[in-house]
């Protein structure tokens, strides 16, 4: 047993290269030895993956060889990473087909409410600060390790200044396929994206996203339909853009082609109308083509 072990910061390390050829399922994860971390800490972990933000503080207690060898487990896992603070456990079995069980509960770390960026006195009003305290987000891995569900929410209810938001997702996974995302379906609900980063615009998205696949050499389609209810403009921290209706498909072993079969979109705020594009086009590595029509675009 490992009570707790210390380690000094070191420099961020070289990209290691890839492996060649696909990554292949585990023949079995049992090991001739037990090992219990009591305290594993992380003061910060740095990753391409996590951009310029860093995982803060990361906290958990690890378990190998748990339950005579059956399973390996970590919990009380917490860490953080930018607005975000999360808490959560993951265990795995030891043998085939590898049941996988993985639980993470994401709130806000900040304890004072977010104000959205004030507007140009020519502009759209502000938006009010977002209360923070309340939202809340889940997610969870669960099945076998070769073809995993992983479902997503994040949830926040209505204040005196803004609606209740949702973001629901459900994805099917298969780690160690060519391609490995079977099918993916969300909905939004009102969702502000500056809620979840300092980054991201003021939104009230609502509407929904599908895409379904099946193998790497076949055709990926998707559909999205999502109605913005804080369009505004750029200069003012928000998106000029109403509403938004696609349909697409592209091949996960040609992705430079990607056919646009329709699209619609309205531009504007929410008090001033900025007019409408539809059309199609087909994007390719060297040539792309687009149709378009124009409606009382400003």
């Amino acid at each position: 047993m490992i009570s707790e072990t210390p380690c000094n910061p070191t420099p961020p390390a070289k990209s290691i290269p890839a492996t060649a050829g696909p990554m292949t399922a585990p023949a079995r994860l049992q090991l001739p030895l037990q090992v219990d971390v009591e305290a594993l800490t992380i003061g910060a972990l740095h990753a391409r993956a996590l951009g310029t933000n860093p995982l803060r503080d990361l906290r958990a207690r690890l378990q190998l060889g748990a339950i005579d060898g059956a399973e390996h487990r970590l919990d009380a896992l917490s860490a953080g990473w930018d607005r975000l603070q999360a808490t959560g456990a993951a265990r795995i079995a030891a043998r085939s087909p590898f049941a996988l069980d993985l639980t993470l509960a994401v709130s806000q770390a900040a304890s004072t409410p977010v104000t959205s960026p004030a507007p140009a006195t020519t502009g759209p009003p502000g938006k009010p600060p977002i209360d923070l305290t309340a939202w809340r987000a889940t997610l969870a891995l669960t099945g076998p390790l070769e073809a995993p569900t992983l479902n997503a929410s994040v949830q926040s209810p209505a204040t005196a200044t803004h609606p209740a938001q949702s973001l629901n997702a459900e994805a099917g996974l298969r780690p160690f396929a060519a391609w490995p995302l079977a099918d993916l379906r969300a909905q939004t609900r009102a969702l502000d994206l500056s809620a979840l980063s300092n980054s991201a615009p003021v939104t009230a998205l609502t509407g929904q996203v599908t895409v379904a696949s099946t193998a790497i050499d076949r055709p990926i389609s998707a559909k999205l339909t999502m109605n913005n209810d804080l369009a505004g403009r750029w200069n003012d921290g928000f998106v000029p853009l109403r509403q938004l209706q696609a349909d697409l498909s592209t091949r996960a072993d040609d992705p430079s082609t990607v056919e646009l079969k329709t699209f619609n979109a309205e531009f504007g705020t929410r008090t001033q109308a900025g007019g409408k594009l539809s059309g199609s086009g087909r994007w390719q590595a060297d040539r792309s083509t687009l149709t378009a029509t124009l409606h009382a675009l400003q």
